[in-house]
């Protein structure tokens, strides 16, 4: 089910999401094509293209292996981490090199922001401890209360590029989870059980 689903951007940690928050912002000046596309597949597109050619290779898509948080680091789990997976899920049995080959839609060997936005899906995932970013205490979240968490946290961790990751964090739990468009939601709809 998952397309890139070892690549996990948490709250936490320093260095995976602050590439990653580098990542959003060169996403966002360079890729009108995609200006409607969800931030949070844009950013995990920069990061996995490593030299930044435009295009994601076979051997940046399958490895080497990007750097994680390590989990045994904290003892709580992370408050809000994103994850990227396919659209499709994998036939049972299918590779990676076939799901690659699968998303690569003008099979060029590469793929382009475009197929990977098209074939794949982000989702925010929220601990019990996003609940602390519930500044004004009224049972919701809007996205300047999460940003303004995010970002504490990103630069509590040293994260140079703090404010970016946490918006992009924040910009993604409102976009997977404002039902009614009012500019905010539920703890309880974004706590992963």
């Amino acid at each position: 089910m998952s397309l890139i689903r070892e690549r996990r951007y948490a709250v936490a940690g320093a260095s995976s999401l602050a590439l990653l928050g580098a990542a959003l912002l060169a996403a966002l000046a360079s890729a009108p094509a995609n200006a409607a596309a969800d931030p949070r597949l844009l950013a995990a597109f920069e990061w996995t293209d490593g030299n930044h050619d435009g295009h994601i290779s076979p051997a940046e898509f399958f490895g080497p292996e990007r750097p994680v948080e390590p989990k045994a680091r904290t003892a709580e789990p992370d408050a809000m981490t994103v994850t990227v997976d396919s659209k499709v899920p994998p036939q049972p049995g299918e590779t990676r090199e076939a799901l690659f080959a699968r998303l690569d839609l003008d099979h060029d060997n590469a793929l382009s922001s475009e197929e990977y936005v098209a074939g794949s899906v982000a989702h925010t995932i929220a601990t019990p401890r996003i609940a602390a970013a519930d500044a004004n205490g009224d049972g919701a979240l809007t996205e300047g209360e999460l940003a303004s968490y995010a970002t504490a946290e990103r630069a509590a961790a040293g994260d140079p590029k703090a404010v970016a990751a946490g918006s992009m964090l924040a910009r993604g739990i409102i976009l997977e989870h404002d039902q009614d468009g009012d500019g905010k939601v539920p703890i309880a709809s974004v706590l992963t059980n």
